[in-house]
């Protein structure tokens, strides 16, 4: 995991390449599987597409985390110097010590923060395709191009402007990328009589994808601060797979609102559910959280179990 080998002053521009990757991948996947079903059939691109997951396996695997690391089980190699300081054999250990910090006030407090908002875009990464298609009668093609320009564009951005996001910390960051969602999801509603407009609807698209991307930078970039380097690998892995959690639980929530409210109001509701975030993260404090990590590890006998 990253946050092994990455320095805490250069997290954000590692997220940064992490996602902006990630953005440039899902953008180019989408336009060349697009083109690929359109022109050559299903089977065609399901074949390319599982050459790109065997060249990414491979990439992964050849891929030394360490400078000296063995390559394969039946390599020479040595591990680093204190990187055995921190493997931990005892599972119940282990456990212990990732449910405590996981539970720790300031990680549920910002898991809930962070959650929340993955649902709403959840709800509306799902919401746009239909509007644009169904409800505003767009071309099939409008919304996954816009998707993929819009990826590329902010993905720049936010790899140029990632040394800020280390500069000016992760949590202000943080608290300012949900203060520009709110305005533009807020702004999108009370334009919904002007969607219809390709350039409105364009601009709509191009900002939440910036603010998507920018958030689950900054998000990431505090979740690795809040994590312990005797559990940090498991405890970043849970932190993501809540996040990716929330996208499908928000995916999974818009045939329920679709039902029961119009598009407008339901860009309202997320308005007001990351308002409350942002009142939320206004008790969060990651030097109150260090201290409570401190204490629990003080004197080399902790709350986490004796073998730590």
């Amino acid at each position: 995991m990253a946050i092994d080998i990455v320095p805490e002053k250069e997290r954000a521009r590692a997220n940064a390449f992490m996602f902006a990757g990630q953005a440039a991948g899902i953008s180019c996947a989408g336009s060349a599987g697009a083109w690929l079903l359109s022109t050559h059939g299903l089977k065609i691109a399901a074949l390319a597409l599982a050459l790109c997951m065997t060249l990414i396996f491979l990439i992964s695997l050849l891929f030394r985390e360490r400078r000296g690391e063995r390559l394969f089980p039946w390599t020479e190699g040595e591990a680093q110097q204190g990187s055995g300081l921190l493997v931990r054999t005892n599972w119940k250990d282990i456990f212990g010590g990732l449910f405590k910090t996981l539970f720790l006030p300031m990680s549920l407090l910002l898991v809930a923060v962070c959650f929340g908002d993955r649902v709403g875009s959840g709800i509306l990464q799902t919401v746009f395709p239909v509007v644009t298609t169904q409800a505003l009668g767009f071309s099939s093609t409008f919304y996954p191009e816009w998707k993929a320009a819009s990826c590329m564009i902010a993905a720049t951005f936010c790899l140029l402007a990632s040394p800020l996001i280390d500069r000016i910390t992760p949590f202000r960051a943080l608290y300012g990328g949900l203060l520009f969602k709110i305005m533009t999801v807020g702004i999108a509603a009370m334009l919904a009589d002007y969607w219809c407009i390709p350039g409105i609807m364009a601009a709509i698209i191009f900002s939440f994808e910036l603010s998507k991307l920018w958030l689950a930078i900054t998000s990431c970039s505090l979740f690795m601060a809040l994590c312990s380097s005797r559990v940090s690998a498991s405890q970043f892995a849970i932190y993501m797979a809540l996040s990716n959690l929330a996208i499908s639980v928000g995916s999974g929530l818009t045939g329920v609102l679709d039902q029961r409210f119009e598009f407008r109001q339901i860009f309202y509701g997320i308005s007001l559910l990351i308002l409350a975030l942002v009142c939320c993260l206004l008790f969060f404090n990651l030097d109150r959280h260090k201290a409570r990590l401190e204490t629990m590890y003080s004197n080399g006998k902790n709350r986490l179990g004796n073998h730590f």
